[in-house]
């Protein structure tokens, strides 16, 4: 079976450390870890994307989509408020 590809954004949270100690050791899921600033996810994901424009930025949701395409993402797992939200507003827009 192969994995699924999670992106966990950002990978700094709270939410986004207890996701990864929840679900680093799966059979089923290849976490990775993406932020917008240097902090303590970069060295608690195993793989790793640094540099994503905030949520904010108006590059944020071409960003996300290129690194969809390129990691072959199979889901998202938003870790914080703002970034369900814009992630909703454009999820059409980040899978094609």
């Amino acid at each position: 079976m192969t994995k699924k590809n999670i992106l966990i954004f950002p990978c700094g949270s709270e939410i986004a450390l207890e996701i990864n100690r929840s679900l680093k050791y799966s059979t089923y899921f290849n976490l990775i870890g993406g932020n917008s600033v240097n902090d303590h996810g970069r060295f608690v994901f195993e793989n790793y994307i640094g540099n994503i424009p905030f949520v904010t930025n108006s590059r944020f949701i071409s960003a996300i989509k290129e690194i969809v395409q390129k990691n072959k993402i199979d889901a998202i797992y938003p870790a914080m408020n703002a970034v369900i939200v814009e992630s909703k507003k454009h999820e059409i827009n980040i899978d094609k």
